[in-house]
Order: structure tokens, then C-alpha cells, then sequence
């Protein structure tokens, strides 16, 4: 009798051999040959892939001698910005206020203070972190932040009630100066006191 054996196994050995090809692989790291004068595409295990940078750092492989990971040792290292590129008018480019109470050009500078300090600096803030620092409100004003945490200059609603009054400027008499702002504040005019007491008529 024929024996059917090594005809049974063949489709299994060719299932087997293309299930092989959807195998997940690691990722790879794409870089060319400079030695190779054909240019020759090489492929490696992506050296960043597990490497753990403090904050502000970025992982980049080490490239010696006109190689790629030549000889042994570590082939990737974490390396601090030097230098902050210009994103003009990109969200990038703004200002922003670390969880270290200090205000950053960009994003870029506060991830190059953290990894030059050594410190995990995080964005508070988008913007400053005192946007009223450089509201100058008139008198009468007071700087405060809206839903958005721009500043604003509304007119303050708090005055004693002491009774000190002034002459000012528009030639009326109020009950005391913190009043007298308030109402320069509200009218959008600066108020000057003239002197202290009663208009004269």
C-alpha cells in the first residue's frame, strides 16, 4: 500500500510557512549604510524603544564615527534642547506658566528648564501666571481674570463709608477718594482730587 504520509504534511508546512509572515515584529529603526556606497537600507530594533528620559529630555540613538551603533555600549542617549526653535504664530510659540510659579516664553523653554534642572516641570497654565501683571488698570480699577483667564479691568464696588470728602477734578465733591476713583473708574476718566473738603459753590 502507497503511503500518503509526506503528501499530508506538505499543506501544513506551507500554512505553517505564511503564517510565519504575520508574525508582529519589533519595531524597527530605518537608517542607511554611509559605509555602503549602494546606500543600502538597513533595518534595526528601534534603540529609543524602552529608554526612559528624564523630563524635558529627548531619547535619540548615538551616531559615532560615521556608524550607526558601532561596537557596544549604549546606543541611544537622552538629551537636553539646545536651542528653541521659532514656531511663529503656532500655539508653540506662546507663553506658558510652569508648576513652578514661573512664566516660560514657550513650551520648548520650560521642557529645557526641567531637563537642565532636573525637575518635572508641567504646564499650569496656557498664558502667563499673572496675565493682570501686565493689565495696568485706572484708578478705581481692579484687574481680574474671566472664564478664559484673560484680564480684565472692571470697577471696584468696595469703599468705605468714612466721611472724608474731596474736590476733585470735574469740579464735584465726593465723600471720600476711594468713591471719587470708583466713579473716574465708571465714567472712564481719571479723577484728580483738587483739595481735600467741600467744592467750593
Amino acid at each position: 500500500m502507497k503511503s500518503t504520509t509526506s503528501g499530508s504534511f506538505l499543506p501544513l508546512l506551507l500554512l505553517s510557512s505564511s503564517l510565519s509572515l504575520f508574525r508582529p515584529t519589533a519595531p524597527c529603526y530605518t537608517y542607511k549604510d554611509q559605509a555602503d556606497s549602494t546606500h543600502a537600507t538597513h533595518q534595526e530594533p528601534d534603540p529609543c524603544l524602552n529608554v526612559q528620559c528624564p523630563p524635558g529630555a529627548k531619547c535619540v540613538p548615538k551616531v559615532s564615527s560615521g556608524s550607526l551603533f558601532p561596537g557596544s555600549g549604549p546606543r541611544a542617549e537622552c538629551r537636553c534642547p539646545t536651542r528653541c526653535p521659532s514656531y511663529g504664530d503656532d500655539a508653540g510659540s506662546r507663553p506658558v506658566c510652569g508648576s513652578d510659579g514661573r512664566d516660560y516664553t514657550n513650551l520648548c523653554q520650560l521642557r529645557r528648564a526641567a531637563c537642565h534642572l532636573k525637575t518635572d516641570i508641567r504646564i499650569k497654565y496656557r498664558g502667563t501666571c499673572d496675565p493682570c501683571a501686565m493689565q495696568p488698570c485706572m484708578e478705581g480699577g481692579v484687574c481680574q481674570l474671566d472664564t478664559r483667564r484673560q484680564a480684565v479691568c472692571r470697577c471696584s464696588t468696595i469703599c468705605n463709608l468714612e466721611f472724608k470728602p474731596v474736590c476733585a477734578s470735574d469740579g464735584r465733591t465726593y465723600a471720600n477718594q476711594c468713591i471719587m476713583e470708583v466713579e473716574g473708574c465708571k465714567a472712564k476718566k481719571t479723577l484728580r482730587i483738587i483739595y481735600k473738603g467741600e467744592c467750593s459753590s
